[in-house]
């Protein structure tokens, strides 16, 4: 009868030499994933999964289950959604003017000109009164290579001297069903910088400079805040309320430009308003360095081996349950820490390394398991007597 040779002094022992060897384990099967450039087979459904999932959304949807939210002071809607002539549009651009927003973002294409000339001009004479503006463009043709844009897509009337700024407002959708909850602060259209409509339009309303920082992509907090949604047609009646904000034109109504977020479906205007008080938030974010990332997983990984090892001996015949209850403990606490620290002291942590780390560890206890079991058959080197794996037949 084979008997297992776990003594109970060396199991419970934190500092256990088996425990380092699985952490190098998973330390060197996820270089070799990374070095050998195999599409990260095994990590692919790992990633996919926090991707589609994200502990933030559960916070989020705390925060708003009171149904109690405050209107945002700097950030105010015009809802265009039922207006399609662009000579009535251009009169409400015009109007808003005449309130004299702080910053004016359009969060509209006019990709085409009209067929009507005379329409077009009144148009781009309405573009013309915009003061510190900020006008909507889309980047296409992505090149995962260079990780570039290599075209835009702008307004018929890109080239006309006025007092705005073009800025992309290409959202990012995760995997699944495609949840928003980031947005990117700059990208490279061929060789030059372009930056983000919300990071621009915080820009001017600061009156700071937009610069090119690391990381890119930043998270969108949907907080408990809601925005005042003035309709078109009672733009100047709402003068007050607009003048020395931040104005948003665009579609509230329009289920082409509704997109999934961790609070449900929301319009792209909302979301593109919900980026910017994120910007206002986490204008200056420091980057946790790499090397801190890969001594947190080190560490996780080195606490998994042996929490992995202390329950069958526990819980022998639940332990299949405990174990995954540990892992989603774990995740879960990563993730509320890494969200802690991004929201209270604009520190990002990339929690990749550390996920990764811990999808690995029961395949490189496995494998480490093996190689005792093999080095027991076929060696006779008596070290191996002393790990908690070793098996006496």
């Amino acid at each position: 009868m084979k008997r297992i040779n776990l003594h109970t002094d060396k199991v419970t022992r934190f500092i256990q030499l088996d425990h380092v060897c699985v952490t190098l384990i998973v330390l060197f099967l996820g270089w070799l994933l990374a070095y050998a450039s195999i599409n990260l087979t095994i990590v692919d459904p790992v990633k996919r999964a926090f991707s589609d999932f994200s502990m933030t959304d559960i916070y989020y949807e705390i925060q708003n289950s009171s149904g109690v939210k405050e209107l945002n002071n700097d950030i105010v809607l015009v809802d265009m959604t039922d207006l399609y002539d662009r000579r009535k549009l251009a009169d409400c651009i015009s109007e808003i003017a005449q309130c004299q927003p702080k910053v004016f973002v359009i969060d509209l294409i006019f990709e085409r000109p009209s067929h009507d000339e005379a329409e077009n001009e009144y148009l781009i004479n309405a573009i013309a009164q915009i003061k510190n503006g900020v006008l909507s463009c889309k980047l296409i043709d992505y090149d995962s290579n260079t990780d570039r844009f290599r075209g835009v897509r702008r307004s018929f009337f890109d080239g006309v001297e006025a007092d705005y700024s073009w800025a992309f407002s290409n959202v990012i959708s995760g995997e699944g069903y495609g949840c928003i909850r980031k947005y990117s602060q700059n990208e490279y259209l061929g060789n030059q910088v372009v930056y983000s409509l919300p990071y621009m339009a915080v820009c001017k309303y600061k009156g700071v400079k937009p610069q090119v920082e690391s990381p890119k992509q930043r998270t969108i907090e949907y907080s408990y805040t809601d925005f005042m949604v003035i309709p078109h047609q009672s733009v100047l009646k709402n003068k007050k309320l607009i003048k020395n904000k931040i104005v948003i034109l665009g579609t509230i109504n329009e289920e082409a430009d509704t997109h999934i977020t961790p609070l449900g479906k929301m319009p792209g205007m909302k979301i593109q308003a919900f980026a910017m008080l994120s910007a206002m938030a986490h204008h200056k974010v420091t980057t946790v360095s790499t090397y801190v990332s890969l001594m947190l997983t080190a560490l996780l990984c080195y606490l998994s081996a042996w929490v992995g090892a202390v329950l069958p001996r526990k819980h022998p015949f639940s332990y299949i349950y405990w174990i995954k209850l540990y892992y989603f403990a774990v995740t879960a606490v990563l993730v509320w820490i890494g969200f802690f620290l991004f929201t209270r002291f604009n520190c990002y942590l990339s929690l990749l390394l550390p996920l990764v780390g811990l999808a690995l560890v029961e395949t490189a206890r496995l494998q480490y398991k093996w190689i005792i079991l093999m080095l027991s058959k076929h060696t006779k080197w008596n070290f191996i007597k002393k790990s908690i794996y070793y098996v006496k037949n």
